[in-house]
């Protein structure tokens, strides 16, 4: 393995290497990026090695003062493995964390790797893995898969914490922390609102372009 490349990404450094022409990333700066403990996620890679392709390089990353056996697995396993991480089951504080390296760690790393090299790789369609993994989201979180549905039939927060027994408040951050993970869209009056700001900050003497 050789060809280090390094991507910042939320005050963390992530890194890339050419493995015979495949990229492959080192997965302890990716899961310490997180917050996570990495003994656990290697507990979970070393017993599936084989769905991860996980592979050992004898390499020398930034900061450290010697090569060592650094943990990797193929770029194009890293959405898969991200996804099988459920929000519901990490600490409060790191959710919104680990959703934004869910939503955009893959496609930041792929772009990366297309921007040193001559020959560029497709980063691989992986919707239907994505949409396997938020599938077992919602069956892990009933609530989650109950709001789903009755979003779908365009109940109101104050609608469906009647039904499920909780305050509207409470239905509003889980709505939210299911729009971060993609498994609803952000109500339409929101998405106006949003694209209002938009169209207001560009006006002349709003600070935006004039």
């Amino acid at each position: 393995m050789q060809d280090l490349i390094t991507v910042p990404f939320l005050n963390h450094d992530l890194y890339i290497i050419d493995h015979q022409g495949e990229p492959c990333v080192p997965l302890r700066p990716i899961v310490e990026g997180m917050g996570l403990a990495w003994a656990g996620q290697y507990d979970k890679l070393k017993h599936n090695a084989g769905r991860w392709r996980v592979m050992l390089s004898i390499t020398q990353l930034p900061g450290d003062t010697q090569k060592r056996e650094v943990t990797c697995i193929p770029l194009r396993k890293l959405p898969a493995y991200l996804w099988s991480i459920n929000p519901k089951n990490v600490k409060k504080e790191l959710r919104s964390r680990l959703v934004e390296y869910q939503n955009r760690v893959d496609d930041l790393l792929w772009t990366a790797w297309n921007g040193t090299h001559t020959t560029t790789v497709t980063p691989p369609i992986h919707a239907a893995t994505l949409a396997a993994c938020q599938s077992a989201l919602l069956k892990s979180n009933p609530v989650w898969s109950r709001i789903k549905a009755y979003v779908a039939k365009g109940l109101n927060n104050a609608e469906m914490g009647a039904i499920l027994k909780l305050a509207p408040s409470t239905i509003r951050k889980h709505r939210r922390e299911m729009e971060r993970c993609g498994l609803i869209e952000p109500p339409a009056d929101l998405l106006i609102w949003q694209q209002r700001s938009a169209l207001t900050n560009l006006r002349p003497g709003a600070g935006g372009t004039p």
